[in-house]
């Protein structure tokens, strides 16, 4: 079992590998007050949940190697530091003690313990704090433990929006079988209810020394006119024991498939070849952001709205780059976009490896030597300073060209003019 920490990052969708790993435990922090720590990484992954679980990390006094200085030391032995890093050895150790009382407990069995009997935490929603902080007494002593952890629906895709369902599972540790209540609730991720929305049984009966199961069943057609990212909390209480299994899905909005072509650049040879696109809604990131590699063909399933798309094409062999431009639809329907690489910016030989074009503004370079150029060549390295803003695009209606660009932010004291953005499903003009 890998019990991982999500990063101190803070950000929305910013727990990072080996943390996004499904099989992986991965653990937020919270305070002494059960609060989700403000620097603690939290998703959602994709569509999905990660971390699953929270542990106190703020503050937390730990044992000091002698000579070292790690966060505030505390007297000569010990040290105060924060960070998840100090919340996922709580759970690790939780795990160890659960195994060591039931030794033929597997991975997931344990880590469907540790979440399905997690005390609720305050801040963030399930996406980004999981079922809520570590309670290893309850994990250890519940006489019914849930199956699973997190549980994840999938996706109702637009404009079918079929209903979506899964099994849930309950064992006993009792000497006779238990009765346990169902209930479940819906919300989205303002907390909002969506009453109706989901249904289990009222109840489930588990057998002793044995597993009992249940249907969840959500009716995503009642959810269509408010599509996004909901969380279906199933209670189930009974035996001496109230768990709470959090299920999420993926009500999708209105949506179509972009597809993604880029073109090498001109005497690329293929085995040299790469290209890569980021596909970001620019209303909100949180919303849809998704990178691809494009040196195929990249398929994007993209929420009506407005983007960013930026693709880059590589050629490894004489080392240059451009950005690929000119995104457009060339069907009608769901429509695919075809990336055409520009000229390549300026020259991206040794000569100017430390000058690049105007068209390379999302990438700085920075010179390094290799044996290929016989001396300095551009190297890819993160940009100190935005040097350009890139243009934003909008798709468009049938007939004309689906990613219409509009110019980024003018500078001060000038001034510039863009096209008309349209969102599909609003009226032509």
């Amino acid at each position: 079992m890998f019990v991982v920490a999500a990063g101190n990052e803070g950000l929305v969708g910013s727990v990072g590998s080996p943390g996004t790993a499904g099989a992986a435990l991965t653990v937020g922090a919270v305070d002494a007050r059960d609060r989700l720590a403000e620097f603690s990484s939290r998703g959602p992954r994709g569509h999905t949940a990660k971390p699953e679980i929270v542990a106190p990390g703020v503050d937390i006094i730990a044992a000091r190697a002698e000579g070292t200085g790690m966060g505030t030391p505390t007297g000569a032995n010990y040290t105060k530091a924060s960070g998840t890093s100090m919340a996922a050895p709580h759970v690790a150790g939780a795990a160890a003690l659960l195994a060591a009382r039931h030794s033929d407990w597997g991975p997931s069995r344990l880590k469907a313990a540790l979440v399905g009997t997690a005390d609720p935490a305050t801040g963030g929603d399930a996406y980004e704090r999981g079922a809520g902080r570590l309670d290893a007494g309850e994990a250890a002593t519940s006489p019914v433990l849930a199956t699973q952890s997190i549980v994840d629906l999938g996706t109702s895709r637009f404009p079918e929006h079929g209903a979506l369902s899964a099994k849930l599972g309950w064992t006993s540790q009792a000497p006779r079988p238990v009765r346990m209540r169902l209930g479940v609730r819906v919300v989205d991720r303002r907390g909002r209810e969506a009453d109706g929305a989901a249904s289990v049984p009222p109840a489930v009966d588990v057998p002793a020394g044995g597993t009992g199961e249940a249907a969840l069943t959500v009716d995503a057609a009642r959810l269509a006119g408010r599509p996004g990212l909901y969380t279906a909390v199933v209670t189930a209480t009974g035996g001496g024991a109230t768990l709470e299994t959090p299920v999420t899905f993926y009500v999708e909005p209105p949506s179509h498939d972009l597809t993604i072509k880029a073109t090498p650049l001109p005497g690329t040879d293929p085995a040299n070849f790469s290209a890569s696109a980021t596909v970001v809604d620019l209303a909100d990131m949180a919303l849809f952001a998704e990178g691809v590699d494009a040196t195929g063909t990249a398929k994007v399933r993209v929420p009506d709205g407005r983007y960013a798309v930026l693709g880059n094409v590589d050629d490894f062999g004489d080392w240059r780059s451009a950005l690929a431009a000119t995104p457009r639809w060339s069907s009608t329907g769901p429509r695919p976009s075809r990336s055409t690489a520009p000229p390549p910016c300026g020259s991206a030989r040794a000569s100017r490896a430390s000058r690049p074009s105007r068209r390379c503004c999302p990438r700085t370079w920075s010179a390094t030597p290799t044996r290929d150029c016989g001396g300095t060549a551009p190297t890819p390295s993160i940009p100190r300073r935005r040097p350009c803003t890139p243009s934003r695009w909008t798709a468009s209606r049938p007939g004309r060209s689906a990613l219409t660009p509009t110019t980024g932010s003018p500078r001060p004291g000038r001034s510039t003019t863009s096209s008309t953005p349209w969102a599909p499903g609003s009226p032509p003009t």
